[in-house]
């Protein structure tokens, strides 16, 4: 039986490129995560109630914002937040966080759809 080899140009590129892919991949998400919890801290402050101010500005503050590779909090510093958020006995629940979720979905997907695009654009990039 005869032997047909297939030659794949550019082999040696494109298992360098996909090697970087997890990097890539990595560092785009990063940036997501950190775009995402950045609009949804802005729209959670616009949405939280005020009194002192003291809730709506604890969402910028650096005990407030963890990230990490792949993770990112955001946590409204005050111990009380989290009895405005889901309301007690004798207060009614005030979601600002949550309807901050929702309101950012839109923008969320759209950073993770760009990291995803860029991602395999600079991934298609290093394989030529």
């Amino acid at each position: 039986m005869a032997v047909i080899r297939v030659q794949i140009k550019n082999l040696g590129s494109l298992k360098s490129a996909f090697a970087k892919a997890p990097i890539i991949v990595t560092k785009k998400l990063n940036i997501a995560i950190k775009a995402s919890i950045l609009a949804i801290a802005a729209e959670s402050a616009k949405n939280a109630p005020v009194r002192t101010g003291n809730l709506r500005a604890s969402h910028f503050r650096p005990e407030s914002l963890d990230f990490k590779n792949l993770y990112g909090k955001l946590q409204p510093s005050p111990f009380y937040a989290i009895y405005v958020h889901d309301g007690t006995k004798f207060m009614k629940a005030r979601p600002f966080m949550q309807s901050a979720v929702d309101d950012k979905q839109g923008d969320v997907d759209a950073y993770f759809n760009q990291a995803l695009e860029e991602s395999l654009q600079e991934i298609a990039n290093g394989a030529k």
